[in-house]
């Protein structure tokens, strides 16, 4: 299908029947945002013709010391915002290197469901060439994980970006012309995720991912078990809309993703056809489909050069390929402005005379540590 500028038309009606429904509510929060902030439609469709004209052009992203000829490597500095009200969501950094891992693999197509790409397809399944990397330094310049993590009150997010600022109870991202922010949360039922909208405002810009939906290991719910609501929701980050386009048999907006009907649930086999997209049928293991993880495994050269070119000069995201927040030396020391938690210990009976407890309740990272207890006497 061929590139056009999106149109934000829909009835109320269809709006609240694909939310209940829905698991990607990226296109009901654009549709919301735009609502509050007409302006907001503009600065997007002046993203998506730079964007068109970058595509027409037939330009390469250029790096720094890459071959012109060749297709190099976006590197995108990423930091994972954890906000969390029980320790339940307050998941594991492994979990969250484990999310990397998968976008790697899935935006290089090395994945091993690659093999699970429909044969009429394989031919324009794509190698992307993006990677994430977590941030080895912070805005501040001192050395970071890429991870932080912020207790909250609030029992889940919706779709009004609170999470993305800490009045509100979220935690405020990072400058965004430096790096990807990512928020991992509760949210609020019906919603895996959502992400800003291209071109959109800076301190709302990133993606939101439940915390059950992230990653491939930890504390994962069916059918969210791989990791691709994030590599859908980057998508979206990137400039791609959802595969049916959004309409009944829209305009994704991407040359070579056939037409399709609507969203695809669950988990098809053989070839579904709709929207007359004989012999191919629906692209349904395309990950801007709404298919379960199980089935997702691709994005095609399309997706992958209009992605690319959310990078271009004067494109919405080229700023993060002068960052450097994943390659930075760290200044020598801690950083004097970040809040160190506190270590809870509790000691109990006080007084006693003989038996006394030492509980270090959920800091689980002094275990092996030695302490000192002194009486009144010293």
């Amino acid at each position: 299908m061929k590139s056009f500028l999106l149109t934000v038309t829909c009835l109320a009606g269809v709006f609240l029947s694909s939310y209940a429904q829905s698991s990607c509510a990226s296109y009901i929060y654009y549709q919301q945002e735009i609502a509050k902030d007409p302006a907001l439609f503009n600065r997007l469709q002046q993203a998506e013709e730079l964007i068109s004209r970058f595509l027409k052009s037939d330009q390469q992203i250029t790096l720094h010391g890459a071959m012109p000829t060749s297709q190099p490597i976006i590197r995108i500095p990423v930091v994972v915002h954890i906000v969390y009200r029980v320790e339940e969501e307050n998941i594991s950094d492994q979990q969250v290197r484990s999310q990397i891992e998968v976008l790697n693999k899935e935006f290089r197509r090395l994945h091993a469901d690659t093999t699970k790409i429909p044969s009429q397809f394989k031919s324009i399944a794509a190698d992307c060439a993006i990677e994430f990397v977590l941030a080895k330094i912070n805005p501040r310049g001192y050395a970071t994980t890429g991870i932080t993590r912020k207790k909250t009150s609030a029992y889940s997010f919706g779709l009004n970006d609170k999470i993305k600022f800490s009045t509100e109870g979220g935690d405020d991202g990072w400058d965004s012309d430096q790096y990807l922010n990512i928020w991992v949360a509760n949210l609020q039922i019906g919603i895996a995720g959502y992400s800003s909208i291209l071109g959109g405002p800076k301190n709302k810009d990133g993606i939101v991912v439940r915390t059950t939906a992230f990653g491939n290991t930890g504390k994962l719910s069916a059918p969210y078990l791989k990791g691709r609501t994030a590599i859908h929701e980057l998508g979206h980050w990137l400039g791609l809309r959802h595969i049916w386009g959004d309409l009944y048999c829209g305009n994704d907006g991407v040359v070579d993703t056939p037409p399709q009907g609507i969203a695809t649930r669950g988990c098809p086999t053989g070839v579904v056809s709709s929207c007359n997209n004989a012999p191919t049928g629906n692209m349904y293991t395309n990950y801007m489909d709404l298919t379960d993880d199980a089935c997702m495994n691709m994005f095609t050269l399309g997706q992958r050069d209009k992605m690319r070119a959310a990078f271009a000069v004067g494109a919405p995201h080229s700023t993060l390929l002068r960052s450097n927040g994943a390659t930075g030396i760290p200044l020598p020391g801690p950083d004097p402005g970040e809040v160190v938690p506190r270590k809870s210990v509790s000691i109990y009976p006080n007084p006693t005379a003989r038996i006394v407890f030492v509980d270090i309740h959920t800091s689980k990272e002094l275990l092996g540590t030695s302490i000192t207890i002194h009486n009144q006497l010293g």
